[in-house]
């Protein structure tokens, strides 16, 4: 299981994103968002458009090891670090 920190920062950012969520190796993956209380398909452009884009979201996959290596890989530019604040 996958999961890392995400931010979508434009359309074309969430399109590229979404894309990438439905290519023909990663058809397998359960590939969800997680915004405050609610998980949504990140394979669907409505569900994506109807997060909160201005903060991070956690990114969870699940599925064949292989498929989720190279998904952690292709979704690599789309990560962002937390940094805790005291």
């Amino acid at each position: 299981m996958i999961l890392t920190h995400i931010m979508l920062t434009s359309m074309e950012a969430v399109n590229e994103f979404v894309r990438l969520t439905n290519a023909a190796e990663y058809k397998d993956l359960r590939i969800k968002l997680l915004c405050e209380n609610s998980e949504v398909d990140a394979k669907s452009i409505m569900d994506v458009f109807s997060t909160d884009l201005s903060r991070p979201i956690l990114l969870s996959a699940d599925g064949d090891f292989t498929a989720e290596t190279a998904f952690a890989s292709a979704v690599r530019p789309f990560e962002v670090s937390l940094t805790e604040t005291p």
